[in-house]
């Protein structure tokens, strides 16, 4: 890969913050040797909220980490057990109170869609959040996946996920309300204060490389011949363990096609506010989007309809498409 400079790490996926600040130093000061550190990298490590104290918190700005994110999901003791987490609402509190005095960039998850939530338990929900000193909130619509918990209890018909419109109303709502805290709804479902979007996933939607490290990891690279290629690491911790001693970590290291590129480079750009440069990625893919990417006639009718915009080579979502990314962008892509 070169000599490139690094300007994110994420420490994300399980629970990071179970990891001693030790190996958090460790695994950093390795990475630089590998990849120099931009001046303003930035480094952010996900905590659960049962899993932390000050001093854990200092040791880890210590390490480097200088950018918090709080899985806290719910401020309400009933949604959290119905999510299965195993934090309390005072937990969470105590979390991000001790994580706002250890640094000044955190950021909150959160959840809505739970069953049986009203707009009125999530405007409380944001409500609190928002008087806190927090320079960046995620806020995720409860997601059904076949094969687990809550997928077993729907097809059950225990009880069923938000209907299109009121995912629409909750999407609506949480973007008014947070707008007028000043925040600003740069992705889907992602709102920072200016300039503290996450440079980290950013990056991603732009459609830049990023290194996967970890048992079930994926990455995007490109070599320094410009090839790119797409990564992803053996699922479980034992067997990446195992191959990593073998020198053979990847379970998949799979040259993308130019037609992989550009696809991709739409899907993940569109979830920005800023939309996707059609001719930049053209450039970068070496196909042409409108021949071998665009449904010319779904991408005709999503701009007729108000829902995408286009201004010479620029395409993005207008305020009326963002509630419906989802099935615009199975409209548009072949």
């Amino acid at each position: 890969m070169g000599k490139r400079p690094l300007t994110s790490v994420f420490f994300g996926g399980g629970t990071p913050s179970l990891m001693a600040p030790a190996h958090v130093a460790e695994l950093l000061h390795f990475a630089n040797k590998l990849f120099p550190f931009d001046r303003n990298c930035e480094i952010t490590l996900e905590i659960n909220p049962e899993t932390i104290t000050a001093n854990y918190l200092k040791s880890l700005t210590d390490a480097g980490v200088n950018r918090f994110s709080l899985g806290v999901q719910a401020w309400d003791d009933t949604l959290l057990q119905t999510l299965g987490r195993q934090h309390t609402e005072k937990q969470a509190k105590k979390s991000l109170d001790l994580a706002l005095k250890a640094c000044d960039n955190v950021s909150l998850d959160l959840i809505y869609g739970h069953p049986q939530q009203t707009l009125e338990n999530w405007e409380k929900q944001l409500n609190y959040a928002t008087q806190l000193p927090l320079q960046h909130m995620s806020c995720y619509q409860l997601t059904i996946e076949p094969n687990t918990l809550f997928g077993t209890q729907v097809k059950r018909g225990l009880w069923s996920p938000l209907a299109d419109d009121d995912q629409a109303l909750f999407f609506s709502f949480t973007k008014n309300s947070l707008e007028k805290q000043g925040f600003i709804n740069y992705e889907i479902s992602n709102f920072a204060h200016p300039n503290m979007a996450s440079q980290h996933n950013v990056h991603v939607w732009r459609y830049g490389d990023y290194l996967g490290i970890g048992a079930g990891a994926h990455g995007r690279l490109t070599d320094t011949c410009g090839n790119k290629f797409s990564t992803r690491h053996y699922r479980q911790p034992h067997t990446y363990a195992n191959k990593i001693s073998s020198d053979t970590p990847f379970i998949e290291f799979t040259p993308l096609t130019q037609h992989n590129q550009a696809q991709e480079a739409v899907l993940l750009g569109l979830r920005l506010a800023e939309g996707v440069d059609i001719e930049n990625i053209e450039k970068q893919a070496q196909t042409s989007l409108h021949e071998e990417v665009f449904n010319q006639l779904g991408l005709s009718q999503m701009l007729q309809l108000n829902f995408l915009k286009q201004e010479g080579s620029h395409l993005q979502l207008t305020p009326a498409g963002w509630p419906f990314l989802d099935s615009i962008l199975e409209q548009i892509i072949m």
